[in-house]
C-alpha cells in the first residue's frame, strides 16, 4: 500500500516528513500549495497562476504524490503540523 498512515506517526516524525517533503517542492508547488491552504479550489489556483484548470490539477496531484497523501484535506493536516517558526 502507497500511502503512509501519517496520523499514526509520532509528532517528530510526521514534522521531518512533512519539512523533507516541503523542501522538495518545485516553486510552482510552492505557489499552488499556498492557494491551497487559502482555500482556494483548482480554478481558481488556477485564474491566480495564469494556467488552466487542468494544469492547477496536475500540480495538485504532485503534492498529494509528495506528501503520500489522497485528499486535499489530509494535505493540510499535515502542513499544518509543520512548525513554521
Amino acid at each position: 500500500m502507497r500511502r503512509v498512515l501519517l496520523f499514526a506517526l509520532s509528532s517528530p516524525d510526521a514534522q521531518t516528513f512533512v519539512e523533507k517533503a516541503m523542501a522538495n517542492l518545485t516553486p510552482r508547488e510552492s505557489q499552488v500549495l499556498s492557494l491551497i491552504v487559502l482555500g482556494k479550489c483548482n480554478k481558481e489556483i488556477a485564474s491566480v497562476l495564469g494556467i488552466s484548470p487542468r494544469t492547477a490539477k496536475f500540480h495538485v496531484g504532485h503534492l498529494l504524490d509528495k506528501f503520500k497523501v489522497t485528499t486535499r484535506m489530509e494535505l493540510l493536516s499535515l502542513w499544518a503540523r509543520v512548525d513554521r517558526r
